[in-house]
């Protein structure tokens, strides 16, 4: 296999037999992208993975204590870290099960989903190494292998008669932002992360959307039974080390790139000195603080530099460092329901928060802002913040952009900053943010 990159990998096992089993693939082509190395363990991709269930809210707490178990049961001494469980928790995913409502037609895709992992193959240092792989596995990579074309010839394009609509036009989320800003103003919440969401029907590749982007920390690939997930996230939700210490790692405050170094660095220091992106991170870590309080040993809880600045491809962001040291008792129920969905893409307070984003926003978001957990055989946790991401349901793509809101926010700027942050993804599938109806 010397030679194979990840994601040539993935694609011959994809083509190997497209009505089997799925797709599960972590990592992208260039993990040494921006400052952020990302799923620690390096890109790995799923030879066969189970993928067990899906379902909708009202359910989760039950899925969740069965992951638990099959958590428990799989973690040895020696485990490996690239097999395990891979589970995805939509934002809606706790919410009760009275507020579920397109779900049930099918309109929108599950609010949850798992997968076990018992094979992979994942690059060290850029060179490919099996977990897990029996002598049928091994053959499966051989076989994917020897059928996938050394060279494939570059996809037709597959936007052709697409339909674009955001869920909030301009002026209904410049509206938007006016009435968080009142809600602040009177005293209800200190921010919300206001979102749109963009809906695209029509005959959509999202793989080959996926690995012409740009690479990402937590990028992810998941397909399975009709529903795609495929993120270019650089945003980290939970890491749980094997002796008990979690941490999160919130991101705020955004500025695009710039291909001239001085101007780059110029926005760099703009967005560092900013008062009002500081202000909204600040805000986070507090409620960050608050939610590994309840399930950390007392004294535990700890905050790193602030602030530090990430950069990636096209943004770079603001983000800091929480963490504590887990109370043995908690296990993957009480981390989730302690701490989901994440402070960075809810608010502050976060429960009321989210009660006015729900009056705001008039669709759900469904994966967008949920998380994709890794439940490593070793013991180790890792976690991202679905941001940057395509999910795929059926004739339906869907593409979640927004930000922070604050008392000081400039809504057109909110706006565009949306816009801004999504716009790789949307020129993926033929559009720009601005064209959307």
């Amino acid at each position: 296999m010397t030679g194979v990159s990840p994601l040539r990998l993935a694609a011959a096992l994809r083509n190997l037999d497209p009505t089997s089993g799925g797709t599960l693939y972590l990592g992208h082509a260039d993990d040494t992208a921006g400052e952020d190395r990302g799923w620690s363990f390096g890109p790995t991709v799923a030879v066969d993975p189970r993928f067990v269930g899906s379902g909708f809210r009202g359910e989760t707490r039950k899925m969740l204590e069965a992951v638990e178990r099959r958590r428990v049961a799989r973690r040895r001494v020696d485990g490996s870290r690239q097999t395990g469980i891979l589970l995805g928790l939509g934002y809606h995913a706790l919410d009760p099960a009275a507020d579920l409502d397109d779900g049930e037609n099918g309109n929108e895709p599950p609010d949850w989903f798992w997968a076990e992992v018992d094979g992979s193959i994942h690059w060290a240092d850029g060179v490919p190494r099996a977990a897990g792989l029996d002598a049928d596995g091994r053959a499966q990579v051989e076989q994917a292998l020897a059928s996938a074309p050394a060279s494939p010839e570059p996809p037709e394009s597959t936007t052709d008669d697409v339909t674009v609509r955001t869920s909030l036009s301009r002026d209904a989320y410049l509206e938007a932002v006016r009435t968080i800003q009142r809600a602040i103003g009177e005293g209800e919440i200190y921010q919300a992360n206001l979102c749109q969401r963009f809906e695209c029907r029509g005959r959509l590749d999202l793989w080959e959307a996926f690995i012409r982007l740009p690479a990402a920390p937590r990028s992810a690939f998941v397909d399975w039974d009709g529903l795609t997930v495929a993120s270019m996230s650089p945003e980290t939700f939970l890491v749980i080390d094997g002796n008990g210490s979690i941490s999160t790692w919130p991101i705020k405050g955004t500025r695009v790139r710039d291909a001239d170094p001085a101007e780059d660095r110029r926005l760099a220091d703009e967005l560092l000195r900013s008062e009002k992106d500081r202000a909204e991170l600040l805000m986070i870590v507090d409620l960050e603080r608050n939610d590994l309080g309840r399930i950390a040993l007392p004294g535990t809880v700890r905050v790193g530099p602030f602030p530090e600045l990430r950069r990636y491809t096209n943004v770079q962001h603001l983000v800091t460092r929480v963490s504590a040291t887990l109370r043995p008792e908690c296990g993957l129920p009480e981390w989730i329901e302690a701490t989901f969905p994440g402070g960075s893409i809810t608010g502050a307070p976060k429960i009321r928060a989210r009660q006015l984003l729900a009056e705001i926003e008039p669709v759900p978001r469904n994966f967008f802002t949920g998380s994709l957990v890794w439940l490593g055989d070793d013991g180790h946790v890792e976690s991202s913040i679905l941001i940057r991401t395509y999910v795929g349901h059926g004739d339906r793509t869907w593409i979640g952009a927004g930000g922070g809101i604050v008392t000081d926010s400039d809504p057109v700027a909110e706006w565009r900053e949306s816009n801004d942050k999504v716009r790789p993804l949307c020129r993926g599938l033929g559009f720009e943010p601005e064209d959307a109806a």
